[in-house]
């Protein structure tokens, strides 16, 4: 059941909010959030909360909560996910426009990839999260950025329920954006910052934001790992740092935040336990629909600059350059191989390589890959082949993941996980969590990486990840209020 509405310039945004804000304080509350910052990319956004079951791994055993009841698997947790979302996967679908009309939203570690890579991990996994987590929602809205229009959607029925709570769960729906747009007047507005100079107070005794590496620790790590580089076969490995930092926002004001400081087409709210995870992400791991899979690999960083010449040249200096073009071509020649598990290999193809993506705070340089899905695959094939991603490991994949662990502190947790929602006819769509913060008891974390080669210059590669946090930090600790 769907019920749209053609709404105001202006108003979906403020509706979105309103119903995040509204929903906050209910475990599971997600919102996938697209910014409209990239133009193909930014069309819909869904929000969703009080999901009909829930199926987690907590490191030892799969578990399915019903109201009703649950279900427990030993053994490999992408199994148990398919026993889930295969009979969602295989469903009709229910609109020829929106992508997602109900299913499975959560997510998956980097620490749950290590152990799908068969990689031994020296740390403790999953962060206080557990290492997969997701939500059957059978209500939720979809916001359609493009055409102004909101649809509301109950899709019990169409999971095995009855139509009776279909319809009661709908006018519960409709009732809940009643009262939002009820009591919401005027423009939701902007987070404009007040600049803080963070990157001063980086080692100092008074720094606010505290990181597992010194720079000195993250250059020798750098050295290191080009000399494992240097002895093959290894041809890149992902270095990153983790940050955390105290603060008093809850996950409402700061998802604001971030939202504001960082728009991006692959953002995304997630409430679990009283914690939140909120990403930035401008990046897609993969996407489904109707057979067609996509890949959208990012490689190679500048960062932004308030000088409009400066911010031409250092753009295109990302275009030129040799390092950063040949990084980039290694990850799209390893997206095209995984690719190649599940789509028939003579439609893989690479229809946009190497494009510019210019966000707030950065330029990314991105491509595109395609495939077709061959007939006996689906999206938990997909996430198996894909997760976690080329990009923010490194090639060849299992053995940059072991360098990975070996030089990294601590685990990643979220951080270069996934996020994401596999729906009703097949339709499925994850991002890569990267530009991600997790906020748990008054302390915000986040991690920032980037590609080391053997041409890689370690001061630079230091620089990069501080190039990518600045949109975090602004968030997290520059003025500015919620409302």
């Amino acid at each position: 059941m769907i019920e749209t509405y053609h709404m105001p310039p202006g108003e979906l945004d403020r509706l979105a909010t309103g119903l995040f804000r509204r929903w906050e304080q209910r475990d599971h509350t997600f919102w996938l959030d697209s910014g409209c910052v990239v133009e193909r990319l930014g069309r819909f956004s869904f929000l969703g909360t009080d999901p009909a079951a829930l199926i987690l791994y907590d490191g030892e055993r799969t578990r399915l909560t019903w109201p009703q009841g649950g279900r427990e698997w030993d053994g490999d947790p992408l199994a148990a996910l398919a026993d889930v979302a295969r009979p969602l996967l295989q469903a009709p679908e229910l609109h020829d426009e929106v992508p997602f009309t109900g299913g499975l939203v959560g997510y998956l570690t980097y620490d749950l990839g290590l152990r799908l890579a068969g990689v031994r991990s020296r740390h403790i996994a999953g962060g206080g999260f557990p290492l997969l987590l997701f939500g059957l929602y059978d209500t939720l809205v979809c916001l359609d950025h493009r055409d102004g229009l909101l649809h509301l959607i109950s899709c019990s029925h169409a999971m095995g329920g009855s139509t009776g709570r279909a319809k009661e769960r709908l006018l519960w729906l409709r009732r809940e954006v009643e009262a939002v747009r009820a009591q919401s007047a005027g423009a939701v507005p902007d987070f404009h910052p007040a600049h803080v100079n963070w990157r001063e107070e980086i080692d100092g005794s008074g720094a606010r934001l505290i990181g597992d590496f010194t720079r000195t620790a993250y250059l020798q790590a750098v050295e290191r790992i080009q000399g494992v580089i240097r002895r093959g076969p290894l041809q890149q490995v992902n270095l990153s740092q983790r940050f955390r930092t105290e603060t008093r926002l809850s996950g409402g004001d700061l998802y604001w935040r971030l939202r504001g400081a960082s728009p991006a087409p692959f953002g995304a709210a997630l409430r679990t336990g009283g914690q939140w995870i909120l990403s930035a992400s401008p990046e897609r791991l993969f996407s489904v629909r109707r057979s067609e899979v996509e890949t959208r690999p990012i490689k190679g960083t500048r960062p932004r600059s308030d000088d409009p010449d400066l911010d031409t040249a250092l753009r295109h200096d990302l275009t030129q350059h040799p390092k950063d073009r040949a990084e980039h071509l290694m990850i799209v020649e390893l997206a095209q191989e995984e690719l190649g598990a599940v789509c028939d290999v003579d439609t893989v193809h690479v229809p946009e390589l190497m494009q510019v993506e210019s966000y707030r705070t950065v330029h990314q340089l991105v491509s595109t890959v395609r495939g077709r899905l061959l007939p006996h695959k689906d999206a938990v094939d997909c996430l198996r082949a894909l997760f976690p991603g080329a990009s923010i490991t490194g090639r060849p994949k299992r053995q940059a993941m072991e360098v990975i662990d070996a030089a990294e502190p601590v685990a990643r947790g979220v951080y270069t996980g996934t996020i994401g929602y596999l729906g009703l006819g097949g339709a499925a769509d994850f991002n890569v969590a990267i530009r991600t913060i997790v906020l748990a008891d008054g302390v915000a974390t986040f991690h920032v990486g980037g590609a080391i080669v053997a041409a890689s210059q370690p001061a630079a590669e230091y620089e990069e990840t501080l190039d990518k946090a600045e949109g975090l930090v602004q968030a997290i600790l520059a003025e500015g209020a919620p409302r």
